[in-house]
């Protein structure tokens, strides 16, 4: 039995003691009252109350003596304690309503009376049930607030005085019973808690006893067999030492391994202690006292010849060496859980670290979406606008350019974005990083200063990686611009380099790492420089989006990196110090296709004329200005526009017009009815629907969210009048 389970009996038990004495001073007390009103108040009422007070009293000691052996079982404490509570406020309250009904029957004399008995049998209340405030506060305040009250009602100038005598007795009686109730619950924790520190000594002198008795025959056992003793301490998988006043006596041949010793020490080795780490000296000399050789498993590191350390448990037993008496210590090398250890608490900052990112990602991409859809706004109408200006206005014009191109920049700060949550739009293909890196190095060094030299070593392996270039173009030049940007403006050169890695299964998880790779072939990339370096807390946020130690910084570089390998499934690491320089070691899978050397092939544009008037075109986007600008892009092209602003509402106007739309442009995520579902129940109505998605993510984020439904076409976010014709077009000539 815990301590809150034996000071919970003590307290019941206290209860059910004071309840005898509880119920006879109450019988006496409905006695006394009834002989002191007996003529003065109605018989009916007076016996009628006594009745009343006589019953609860009866229950009371029922249920004294029908709860005794529920004691035996904890689990009824509860339930006791209420019963008493309820059996306590019920008295009470007979109490506090019969006084009530007294009074009004009675004079200044009798409440006066009433009053004293009342307080009487409060007083006797906070020393029987001061162990259970709420059983106290059940008994005395119902006992005594009504007549209390009633005092301060009354038109006779001396009872609003007894109404405040009997405040400051309540207060002063309320004050005796929470101080009483603390002694008494402090006392029975004081005996609950020496009743198990004597169970504990107890047992733990019993468990002593027992050590010291097989210590006894363990030492019998060994001088009676000096020689197997010896063969068995040689061949022990253990390091085991005698030690006599600090000075080794022997070693077996597993101590000298695990030190790395050439050869064995001559004896006596003194002092000990100094083989032992100066952190762990002190530890070990109170180990070898007398009084402490019973300790097990203490921690002690030791210095080899080698100048490495050696981790260790020792533990101590008293023993008998060439008749005299000596410490025996047991050496357990923990190098191996140690390392162990350390493999479990940096898989667990990984976790902890991708779970942080995973939520940034979810944030980030969030952000570009919505900011895409504003952008298409301010694009398509930018577009809209030049292409309906004439000469005329060549100013506007070049106004109309400058938005543009701001709305440029800001998409491409989105596609940063939505690269770091792992949902750009990309088309992967076969690339060699090496040749890739050439073809581009002019733009490479255009991007850093002249006083920066970029040294290139890439293997002869013709291995590519699957990746979009422009991926790969957006890595290497926040790579290269982050690394050229440590050197401060001073001279310094960026070293790059690529080779062939053997990924084994279940590789080691490095810190700042996107953790474990599948087993397989992969293409390693090292970008290095030695310039400033970075701190630990930089290193902890370096993948945050918006995070950036530059004056002028975005934070998105590093950000979209790390997108864009997680996207590869690949690894990224960063070892780096302050003062000591960073390496950034990339690791992306190695493709399986064959490279299909295509040049690229310029889109052309036709404006079909004889489809004006005749074409119908269904865009469906939760965000008002999208429409807008979609249905006058669609409407210069010829089309007629029916517009919806989530799936409900297009389901519903395709029903009705199924055979007039011939494209529906559709977004992916919209309230209500999202994109998906919409597309589903489209296909459903027609299997041959012509449906364009309409996202910022990906192609193949949006496959694997359609399943087996495959969209007609993809436009992506933010886009401009060209890229929608591109993309209607394609449909119409299919």
């Amino acid at each position: 039995m815990g301590i809150a389970q034996s000071v919970q009996s003590q307290r019941l038990e206290y209860l059910c003691d004071n309840l005898l004495s509880a119920v006879a001073a109450v019988v006496g007390g409905v006695l006394i009252v009834t002989w002191a009103l007996y003529g003065v108040v109605s018989d009916s009422l007076l016996f009628g109350w006594a009745f009343f007070a006589l019953l609860m009293s009866m229950i009371r000691l029922w249920s004294h003596f029908h709860i005794k052996h529920l004691l035996l079982d904890p689990q009824n404490y509860p339930a006791i304690e209420r019963l008493m509570i309820v059996t306590a406020t019920m008295s009470g309250l007979i109490w506090g309503v019969g006084s009530i009904l007294f009074c009004l029957s009675t004079d200044m004399f009798y409440w006066v009376f009433l009053a004293f008995v009342l307080s009487g049998y409060a007083s006797g209340s906070v020393f029987t049930t001061s162990v259970s405030m709420p059983a106290c506060a059940g008994y005395f305040f119902p006992t005594l607030l009504p007549i209390t009250v009633w005092f301060f009602f009354q038109d006779d100038p001396r009872a609003p005085m007894m109404g405040l005598l009997l405040i400051i007795f309540i207060a002063a009686a309320w004050n005796v019973a929470r101080n009483s109730s603390r002694m008494l619950l402090h006392g029975y924790a004081l005996i609950a808690e020496r009743a198990e520190l004597s169970d504990s000594l107890e047992e733990r002198n019993k468990q002593l006893n027992r050590e010291v008795s097989e210590h006894k025959k363990t030492s019998t056992e060994l001088r009676k067999s000096e020689h197997s003793y010896r063969q068995l301490i040689e061949h022990a998988p253990v390091g085991i030492l005698v030690v006599r006043q600090g000075e080794a006596l022997f070693s077996n041949h597993y101590w000298h391994e695990l030190m790395q010793h050439s050869t064995a020490p001559s004896y006596p080795v003194t002092p000990l202690e100094e083989l032992a780490c100066i952190s762990d000296r002190q530890r070990l000399a109170e180990l070898l006292m007398d009084d402490k050789v019973d300790q097990l498993a203490v921690p002690i590191a030791w210095h080899r010849p080698s100048c490495t350390a050696l981790h260790t448990e020792v533990s101590a037993l008293p023993i008998r060496f060439n008749e005299e008496g000596a410490t025996l210590l047991l050496i357990n090398e923990i190098e191996s859980r140690i390392k162990a250890e350390e493999a479990a608490h940096l898989k667990h900052q990984n976790e902890a670290f991708a779970q942080r990112l995973e939520a940034l990602q979810t944030m980030a991409g969030g952000i570009a979406h919505d900011f895409n859809n504003l952008l298409s706004a301010i694009l398509g109408n930018a577009s809209l606008a030049m292409n309906h200006l004439g000469e005329e206005n060549r100013n506007l014009n070049r106004f109309l350019l400058q938005i543009e191109l701001a709305g440029d920049r800001a998409a491409i700060l989105c596609r940063q974005m939505l690269a770091y949550s792992g949902h750009g739009a990309f088309v992967v293909e076969p690339v060699n990083i090496g040749h890739f890196f050439h073809d581009h190095l002019s733009a490479f060094v255009r991007m850093i200063e002249k006083n920066i030299e970029i040294k290139s070593e890439f293997a002869d392996s013709l291995v590519h990686v699957d990746v979009d270039p422009r991926q790969l173009q957006q890595l290497l030049e926040n790579l290269l611009c982050n690394a050229a940007e440590a050197y401060q403006g001073q001279t310094g050169v960026i070293s790059i380099t690529t080779a062939v890695h053997q990924v084994q299964a279940n590789e080691v998880v490095r810190k700042n790492s996107t953790g474990t790779l599948s087993s397989g072939q992969y293409v390693s990339l090292q970008i290095q420089d030695k310039g400033c370096g970075m701190s630990d807390d930089t290193l902890r946020n370096i993948f945050d989006p918006f995070f950036t130690t530059k004056f002028a910084g975005r934070g998105l570089g590093m950000s979209a990196v790390f997108g864009i390998v997680r996207e590869l499934k690949g690894d990224l690491h960063i070892d780096s110090g302050e003062g000591e320089g960073t390496k950034v070691s990339i690791l992306l899978p190695a493709s399986t296709a064959t490279p299909v050397n295509a040049e690229p092939r310029a889109v052309e544009i036709i404006q079909d004329e004889s489809a004006k008037g005749q074409k119908v075109a269904l865009l469906v986007d939760d965000e008002a200005m999208i429409r807008e600008v979609g249905s006058s892009m669609l409407e210069s092209f010829g089309f007629k526009v029916l517009v919806a602003c989530d799936g409900l509402e297009a389901l519903k106007i395709y029903g009705q017009r199924r055979h007039e739309i011939d494209v529906v442009i559709l977004d992916m995520t919209m309230p209500r009815m999202g994109g998906k579902a919409c597309f589903i129940e489209l296909h459903a109505i027609n299997p041959k629907v012509h449906v364009i998605i309409s996202s910022g993510y990906s192609m193949e984020d949006i496959a694997i969210q359609l399943g087996d439904c495959k969209p007609s076409g993809m436009l992506q976010k933010p886009y401009t009048p060209a890229m929608m014709q591109e993309a209607v077009h394609a449909i119409m000539q299919s």
